[in-house]
């Protein structure tokens, strides 16, 4: 069948196309599209391999099945989250966070080490008792030699979507040691509840300022569910499908590594069409056998286990629809280590940019350098060094960033409550930046230039939370609400916005 909104080919069970994102709508009942079937399960085949129990403890080893068991969840609006969106986000994660030091047998554990790692990073710091913290902060940035300080308290409890950050900003003219008539220290707060973001400062406007998101996933907006079970969930689909990788042999090489020329081994994985199928096809396979996940999916969609299940499935046979052919977007990626110490992981993407990233690791520091056709295009440093005194500690953070003429040079210290105490507030009368007038952004334009010569990054932010919605986009609509393809993907609407004449 075609896609009503691309016109491309895809599988004839589709709920959303796997080009333009649209979503699909049935009319009447679909078979399911067995034309994967036989590579689907060409990796349960595999009886050479034996990589150990999945941890799943609801296997029924008699019938060869996974057991599971579901509470219904509350009714909710219809979500249709692309997994393969926040497999994305994770992988990314798992390359800018990689400080690993994994078994040195499988050529795989290379690779499945990097992933463990960054679930205990984000287990630790998001999903942990650490997900709680208060302080105060000190923010010193510089952009194209341009320097200024932010001082002020910050506060957070992530398992409760709760971020609370005060700041103070002197007039640069008393930075500069000039004479300042009347004092304009600039006074500001954000503060994060769920979805939605305010700032608030008297300096810039006389109400609250409501920059709201749109959160397409349901995370934000649903108050009951287990996350660390969701990142683990991924983490062990992605693990699984890194074990059914084809990986190149060990060889020695010397490169340039942290100031001098190092001796180290290579091992590379090749993703082409194919590799990228399997993956997926494994990836998807291992979310629908795990039982926690989908019931804790469930919750955020509001959809029933079996439901969730089909969702999956869907996604599978789109994207190995996909990768069915050769798209010609091939890749490596290189990790270069020594005993159990990785010094660095290459993305070599074969396009017509010749594109290629370095991420080294030395210790608590981590380069990022971008490369178009050999020259650098982007560049990113990122170091942490902790300090303890009298039983207070100090976390300091220093970000380098280069692009282009644009330079700049982030340096936070971050000083931790010993008992932190994380307050909510009740916010009683805002006003949305979408609505606002050509009139009251040129204020708050105003207002900020006496503090910075350039305003023109607030029109950016008009742009960022500018209303995604609007009724000549292609959607399912179902009550009050509806699921629409957009540029960046499957976004959830309100009825009334996307048909005005419904009340």
């Amino acid at each position: 069948m075609k896609c009503n909104t691309c016109g491309k080919e895809i599988p004839a069970s589709s709920l959303v196309c796997p080009f333009c994102y649209s979503s699909i709508e049935h009319n009447d009942e679909v078979k399911e599209d067995t034309s994967l079937t036989s590579f689907t399960t060409t990796y349960q085949d595999n009886n050479e391999l034996n990589f150990g129990n999945l941890n799943n403890t609801n296997y029924d080893e008699e019938h060869n099945t996974l057991q599971t068991y579901f509470k219904e969840p509350k009714k909710r609006k219809k979500l249709l989250l692309p997994i393969i969106a926040v497999l994305c986000g994770f992988v990314g994660l798992f390359i800018v966070l990689a400080l690993m030091k994994p078994p040195t047998i499988e050529s795989y554990k290379y690779y499945t080490g990097v992933v463990d790692q960054v679930y205990d990073y984000l287990s630790e710091n998001f999903t942990s008792g650490n997900a709680k913290n208060s302080g105060t902060y000190k923010l010193v940035y510089s952009i194209n030699d341009e320097t200024k300080e932010f001082k002020g308290k910050y506060q957070y409890d992530l398992s409760k979507k709760l971020v609370d950050i005060t700041g103070d900003l002197k007039n640069p003219e008393e930075e500069k040691g000039g004479i300042v008539v009347n004092d304009q220290t600039l006074t500001l707060e954000f503060f994060l509840k769920n979805n939605e973001l305010y700032f608030m400062s008297e300096n810039i406007f006389g109400e609250n300022i409501l920059l709201p998101y749109e959160d397409e996933t349901g995370l934000l907006v649903t108050k009951q569910y287990d996350l660390d079970v969701l990142l683990e969930g991924i983490k062990d689909a992605i693990n699984t499908s890194l074990k059914y990788m084809v990986y190149t042999d060990e060889k020695k090489v010397n490169v340039d590594l942290r100031g001098s020329s190092m001796e180290v081994n290579k091992k590379s994985l090749f993703l082409n069409y194919k590799a990228k199928q399997q993956f997926i096809t494994v990836f998807y396979d291992t979310l629908i056998d795990d039982s926690n996940f989908i019931y804790e999916y469930g919750k955020i969609s509001g959809k029933k286990a079996e439901e969730v299940e089909k969702l999956l499935n869907n996604y599978k046979t789109t994207y190995e629809y996909k990768y069915s052919t050769d798209d010609g977007k091939s890749s490596y990626i290189n990790i270069y280590y020594k005993n159990k110490d990785i010094y660095r992981i290459e993305l070599d993407l074969l396009n017509e940019n010749n594109t290629k990233v370095l991420i080294d690791l030395d210790n608590n520091k981590i380069n990022i350098n971008e490369y178009t056709e050999g020259r650098i295009t982007r560049s990113l440093s990122i170091s942490r060094i902790d300090s303890t005194m009298n039983d207070i500690l100090t976390r300091n953070y220093m970000i380098e960033f280069k692009k282009d003429d644009l330079a700049v040079n982030i340096n936070i210290e971050l000083v931790k409550d010993n008992n932190p105490v994380v307050k909510s507030k009740d916010i009683e009368t805002s006003k949305s930046i979408r609505i606002m007038s050509e009139e009251e952004i040129n204020t708050i334009k105003t207002n900020f230039g006496v503090y910075m010569e350039d305003t023109s990054w607030i029109d950016k932010v008009r742009e960022i939370f500018a209303t995604k919605c609007s009724p000549n986009l292609s959607c399912n609509c179902e009550g009050e609400t509806c699921s629409c393809s957009s540029e960046t993907g499957i976004i959830t609407c309100p009825a009334n916005v996307i048909n005005p004449t419904v009340e």
